[in-house]
């Protein structure tokens, strides 16, 4: 059972700081302004794109193109601020929610129009490399995703409370009209704010490339992950805004641990089937990973003391062919790997893929059928049917 728990508490842990880090923007502009900024998602997903771009034509690795991403990010979110939403709030409340909206809009079309409506993702070397943590081995993507999301948050943190910027937002979002008796600019202030939500969403906007694919539309799944962090941690708390990444991912692997608890076979063919229909090379990627956790939980289901191990040893005859399948696990995971490694490369075309992916269903229902088989006949002796 712990095995089994293992890999999805894990996952949900290091992903649940990318969580966390996506939501630090809306958090941070909420808190301050207390506005739902609806284009959040959008403008993060513009980070991705311009880590894409700069990958693609100058070669620039994607976390070192945030050396420019952020600084852009930075002055278009001064920019919005300054020049579109102070000037909307003096309107009226309703009036900063609509222009955002109109932005999210806006971005999206220009997404399809300079990028095209295909998926894209920021295939790095280590990005498609591995770590172990145990017997668990996840990609180092998630690790990063995790020290980043620690390291924004802790940054985040000190910088409110000991600078006199940070101190100066601060107090505008606990009291604007006392912030202004005391000589704070507050329009300035709101400016910087949402700058700075921007900064951090230009590195969410990277890690979450590194990690998913996306297409125009992502940042409406974006801003989705975003409202659920902060309403679970809280709507405009740093701190809150972490534990609730954390929180909201580990219930989204839920449903992963829940197809360990269904029969490992039959979950395992439905992601082959899930992946072999889909058409898109680049949105395989994560369902190939959600197959190699479900392949390694499988695997170690198989090998545990109370599974075919007990078997081998109550049932020595059985041991050539129980070694045969055990041994096939690695080649198994080494497979799929490759696989992986291809997808995200774009090595070659959809259709070598899609074959491989094709022969490793039909490997991987032999290697079930001949284990169901044994498992039989070994029952069938236990009952005293049989030698």
């Amino acid at each position: 059972m712990m095995t089994d728990l293992a890999m999805p508490i894990t996952m949900g842990i290091m992903l649940g700081g990318l969580y966390a880090l996506v939501a630090l923007g809306l958090s941070i502009v909420f808190g301050v302004m207390r506005l739902v900024n609806v284009a959040h998602g959008d403008l993060v997903l513009l980070a991705s794109y311009l880590a894409f771009s700069m990958m693609t034509y100058l070669g620039m690795d994607p976390i070192l193109s945030l050396v420019i991403g952020i600084p852009i990010l930075f002055v278009l979110g001064f920019a919005i601020q300054k020049y579109l939403l102070n000037r909307a709030f003096a309107i009226s409340m309703e009036a900063p929610l609509i222009i955002a909206f109109g932005i999210s809009i806006v971005l999206q079309n220009c997404y399809q129009i300079i990028w095209t409506p295909l998926s894209r993702g920021l295939n790095t070397s280590y990005s498609l490399k591995n770590f172990a943590i145990g017997d668990l081995h996840l990609p180092l993507a998630y690790l990063l995703d995790f020290i980043v999301g620690v390291l924004a948050m802790v940054f985040l943190h000190q910088f409110l409370h000991r600078t006199y910027l940070g101190r100066a937002i601060v107090a505008a979002s606990q009291d604007r009209r006392a912030a202004k008796l005391m000589g704070i600019n507050t329009s300035q202030v709101y400016a910087f704010a949402f700058a700075i939500a921007m900064a951090f969403s230009a590195i969410a906007g990277v890690f979450l490339g590194l990690t998913f694919p996306f297409t125009p539309q992502s940042g409406v799944a974006f801003l989705i992950i975003a409202f659920g962090v902060v309403v679970l941690g809280g709507l405009g708390s740093i701190i809150g805004t972490f534990i609730g990444g954390l929180g909201l991912f580990l219930l989204a692997v839920s449903m992963i641990t829940d197809g360990l608890k269904l029969a490992a076979g039959d979950a395992l063919k439905e992601i082959l089937r899930e992946v072999t229909a889909t058409q898109d090379i680049v949105a395989v990627i994560p369902r190939l990973m959600k197959l190699r956790a479900l392949l390694v939980a499988h695997f170690a289901t198989e090998e545990a003391p109370d599974g075919m191990t007990a078997v081998m040893s109550e049932h020595p005859r059985y041991l050539p062919k129980i070694e045969e399948i055990f041994g096939e696990h690695e080649a198994f995971l080494r497979d799929v790997d490759d696989i992986l490694r291809r997808a995200k490369l774009h090595a070659e075309g959809p259709k070598a893929v899609f074959r491989d992916l094709a022969l490793l269903a039909e490997r991987l229902h032999d290697h079930e059928a001949r284990e169901s088989e044994i498992l039989t006949e070994a029952t069938y002796t236990d009952l005293g049917g049989g030698a």
